[in-house]
């Protein structure tokens, strides 16, 4: 279990940070599986495309919330560099697997940026071609690695068809609680949603259109936007943002 955020917006100087000090709430209110303990504070991390190249912002264990300085310095870093699209996660470590820096969300491959929202059930079924390029032990960043070396050197339209690939070749494989993602290629940010866990709100993604982007979130954000606007992504739906706008939909 855990929360992602992303953006992509058409004017990114015009984007503030204060959706991340209302995002961070969720690292002690978010939704949690029933009898789970409280609280999305096992890692956090922001990341983003700052001219044209893919970056990672800010990245630590423990709680976003647990030191306000940083949070601080860390929204007015977004201000300053204006990255877009940009993705944020806090993350609630599986059982099993260790909180470290290397665990934590979001993960830069080469020119994507990824994090995950679900428990891979046995992620050794999802085979590597290079299982070198793992830096940590989580099931979530062996899934991009997987869905990376299945889409290769594709690009534009064909990356999004090699993605939904990979998506149907990991499912056929293994199982797992929920396949959430939010993946950041160039310009254009993924949005994926697929679970059938029945506890409400644990494995959800949400969009919301602003007045010249779309913003997606695991929960609504309702001072970034009323409740009312944000409208649930189907399961097993593939959303691909550019600039602001849907370029694509589909059911995978």
């Amino acid at each position: 279990m855990c929360r992602l955020f992303g953006s992509s917006v058409a004017t990114p100087a015009a984007f503030h940070g204060d959706w991340l000090m209302e995002f961070s709430l969720l690292a002690d209110t978010g939704i949690v599986s029933a009898g789970s303990p409280p609280g999305h504070r096992d890692g956090w991390g922001v990341a983003g495309v700052v001219d044209g190249s893919p970056t990672v912002l800010a990245r630590q264990t423990g709680s976003i919330r647990a030191d306000p300085g940083v949070l601080d310095a860390t929204r007015r870093i977004l201000e300053r560099v204006h990255p877009d699209p940009v993705l944020a996660h806090l993350r609630k470590a599986s059982p099993g697997l260790a909180v470290s820096l290397a665990n934590t969300h979001p993960f830069l491959a080469g020119d994507t940026l990824f994090c995950h929202n679900g428990s891979i059930h046995d992620a050794a079924r999802l085979p590597l071609r290079d299982p070198a390029v793992l830096r940590g032990t989580t099931d979530s960043e062996r899934w991009m690695a997987f869905m990376l070396e299945q889409a290769g050197t594709a690009a534009g339209d064909a990356f999004t068809d090699a993605l939904a690939g990979a998506i149907r070749d990991a499912r056929a494989l293994t199982a797992a609680t929920a396949w959430n993602f939010l993946l950041i290629r160039g310009r254009r940010l993924f949005a994926y949603r697929d679970s059938h866990s029945r506890d409400p709100g644990v494995h959800t993604l949400s969009l919301a259109t602003l007045h010249d982007g779309v913003v997606c979130c695991s929960e609504p954000l309702a001072g970034v936007l009323p409740a009312a606007s944000w409208v649930q992504l189907e399961n097993r739906e593939l959303v691909v943002l550019e600039r602001g706008i849907v370029v694509g939909r589909r059911t995978v």
